[in-house]
Formats: C-alpha cells, sequence, structure tokens
C-alpha cells in the first residue's frame, strides 16, 4: 500500500519541518490546500501565489520529495484561484492533482481543466465525501478524464486527527465499479488500513499516525507491508 504523509500546515516553517521528519523516508507527500471557505481551515499557499509556489517547490526540491496538491478550496465565486492552480500544475508538473467533487460547480471548469493539462505529467484525481452522491459522482468521473478517486473518509474534511466513518468502507467497495485508482485521505491509522486496502484502496494519506508515531519507520514500514 501507498502511504504518504498528508501536510495541513498555515505557515511555510511548519511544512519545512514536516519535511525533515520524512526526509528520506518517503518520496511522494501529499499538501493540503485550505481556504477557509470549503473547509474552516486556511493553510499556507493555498491562493497560489507565485511567491509561495515558489517557496513550497524549493522546500520539495531540498527534501527530494513530490508533492501530490489536495485542493480543498472553493473555486465557485474564485476562478483566478481555478487559473493559478491551472499555471501551478502546468508549470511543476506535481505528481498529483486533487479537486474536489463540490469545489467546482460548474462543469464548464472540468472541460478547461483537461483541456490544459497534459495528463502524462500530472495525474488529476477527484476527491469524494461520504455525502457526495454515488451516481453522480460515477457520472463525472466517466464524462472527464480523471485518473482515480481519492475518498474523504472522514465528516470534518480540512482538519487532522478525526477518525474514520464506516461508510468510507462501503464507498470504496462501490467505487471499485469505477476505477481501480482508489485513495482515502481522512482517519487512515495502520488499524484501519488492512480493511481499506481489502475495501479498494492502493493509496492512503495520513498526519497524525505518522507524525505522532514513536517510530515513524516502523510505522511506514507497517502501511508498506500491507496487501
Amino acid at each position: 500500500m501507498e502511504i504518504k504523509p498528508a501536510l495541513l500546515e498555515s505557515s511555510l516553517v511548519d511544512i519545512e519541518e514536516k519535511l525533515e521528519i520524512i526526509k528520506g523516508k518517503l518520496a511522494l507527500i501529499q499538501i493540503d490546500m485550505c481556504d477557509g471557505v470549503f473547509v474552516p481551515t486556511t493553510t499556507f499557499g493555498h491562493a497560489a501565489s507565485e511567491d509561495s509556489i515558489v517557496e513550497i517547490f524549493s522546500l520539495l526540491s531540498k527534501a527530494q520529495v513530490r508533492a501530490e496538491f489536495d485542493l480543498m478550496i472553493s473555486f465557485k465565486d474564485n476562478k483566478l484561484f481555478f487559473e493559478r492552480w491551472i499555471g501551478v500544475i502546468q508549470t511543476y508538473k506535481p505528481k498529483r492533482v486533487i479537486f474536489h467533487f463540490s469545489s467546482i460547480v460548474f462543469h464548464a471548469l472540468w472541460k478547461e481543466l483537461f483541456e490544459k493539462i497534459d495528463e502524462r505529467s500530472t495525474d488529476i484525481y477527484l476527491a469524494v465525501s461520504l455525502h457526495d452522491e454515488l451516481d453522480e459522482i460515477q457520472e463525472l468521473f466517466e464524462t472527464y478524464n480523471f485518473k482515480g478517486i481519492q475518498v474523504m473518509g472522514i465528516n470534518k474534511v480540512g482538519f487532522s486527527g478525526e477518525k474514520l466513518d464506516a461508510k468510507t468502507f462501503f464507498l470504496l467497495r462501490e467505487l471499485q465499479k469505477t476505477t481501480k485508482n482508489l485513495m482515502v485521505d481522512g482517519g487512515v491509522k495502520i488499524t484501519n488500513a488492512q480493511e481499506l486496502y481489502q475495501s479498494g484502496a492502493i493509496s492512503v494519506a495520513t498526519n497524525s499516525e505518522l507524525f505522532n508515531a514513536q517510530d515513524i519507520n516502523q510505522v511506514i514500514l507497517d502501511f508498506k507491508n500491507i496487501s
């Protein structure tokens, strides 16, 4: 199973500290971008200003890791943010960028997204909540060329340390009919990782399970050994 640390940080210093902890241990991280609107939390770099993005990618290069960006951002009334993130993807080519199902309300933006992104360099994933309608998820996924789906396993998205909702396992099993590229973010623990894998998840992101661990190397190994 692929394991990624999820960074939910309010400052560049916090990002740097977390990268130092996992340096040499993992080659891929997830950086959560929260705008204080789509979710209550606000994190560094969510507006994708030129300075903040340059600073983030400089740290990533120094730590020798690639990143996926989880965009917990409302694009409904701020197409500028959407256009900035398109520019980030085109310029820096992160491993993955994850857009949330309910954050882009006009499907015309999805069309624009896939017209401008080279799918060979960055994978575009669709994040879904436990409350999104399954048939609507499947319809959107089939209409556009998403690489996979990330299931948000908690009800209070945008916070660390929340408990995994049991609905996550059901949703994963149902979504296997749509794609085999399934990820989970939120509430992931080593104690539920095996069931997540058996339900269809091949990649998981976690914050507290890694950064609160007494032996982070052992926790990483335990996740990687799940199969």
